[in-house]
């Protein structure tokens, strides 16, 4: 009897199909465990890319298209690619999943746009998530940076963070029926009293962060509101006080 198999891609091999093109400062190809443990297993790696600062979209799709094949042959279960003096934006890749020219515009987008603080895209078969900072502080802001990503079927979780405002949107676990209600509510909250913060999602509590002069007010007005949604519910509501900081906890 005669056993065959494939033969697996080394850290060597993965690495010489990047190196040497445009925009690539560092490739890194740790392994996924041992690479002879079992007969004929396939190791498995993942890599981290470093490209220079300006890096274009069509440089950064080169890189992933370059391993593509060793993607398709489960050789590469993540690629990770980011930049070489700014590790704030970042576009990670999972098992099975090739980069788009669209990922790679909105990595630049994000990268070059001074209201983002920081910028990581995940595509992956079962994680399909964008996390965006923005530097100008507020809800409006943060509903507008997640509206952008509205319909979009290739995302299913949206976090965004702005200053003491933290708003996620998750399709699959996030009950978003909920957060749009508790988004509604938090909005015409800091409309009519002015909010310092909320953490605004589908799960767990909608707390609502005002000053110590305010957050009396933030209560009375929930509490003239007739159930505070018994037309629309928005589940437990905590109105707080707290550092802008903290109100994540």
């Amino acid at each position: 009897m005669t056993l065959t198999g494939s033969c697996a891609a080394s850290a060597e091999d993965i690495r010489g199909r990047v190196d040497d093109l445009p925009g690539v400062v560092e490739v890194r190809v740790p392994k996924n465990g041992g690479e002879a443990d079992i007969p004929f297993s396939r190791p498995a790696h993942r890599a981290k890319i470093v490209m220079v600062n300006d890096a274009t979209a069509e440089q950064i799709l080169a890189v992933f298209e370059a391993l593509g094949d060793d993607v398709d042959d489960d050789d590469l279960t993540g690629i990770e690619l980011g930049f070489l003096d700014d590790d704030s934006a970042t576009l990670t890749t999972g098992a099975s999943t090739r980069a788009t020219q669209r990922m790679a515009e909105e990595l630049v987008e994000a990268r070059d746009d001074p209201d983002v603080v920081a910028y990581a895209r995940t595509a992956a078969p079962v994680l399909r998530e964008v996390y965006v900072e923005l530097d100008d502080p507020g809800l409006e802001p943060a509903l507008a940076a997640a509206d952008s990503y509205l319909g979009r079927p290739d995302i299913t979780s949206v976090t965004v963070v702005a200053g003491g405002f933290l708003l996620i949107r998750d399709r699959v676990n996030g009950r978003p029926a909920l957060a749009a209600a508790r988004e509604r509510l938090a909005l015409a909250v800091d409309r009519e009293i002015g909010l310092t913060g909320a953490a605004v999602t589908g799960r767990g509590t909608l707390k609502l962060c005002a000053t110590l002069e305010d957050v009396a007010s933030v209560k009375g007005y929930l509490e003239q509101r007739p159930g505070v949604g018994d037309t629309e519910p928005v589940g437990v509501v905590a109105a707080t006080a707290k550092a802008c900081g903290d109100i994540y906890l």
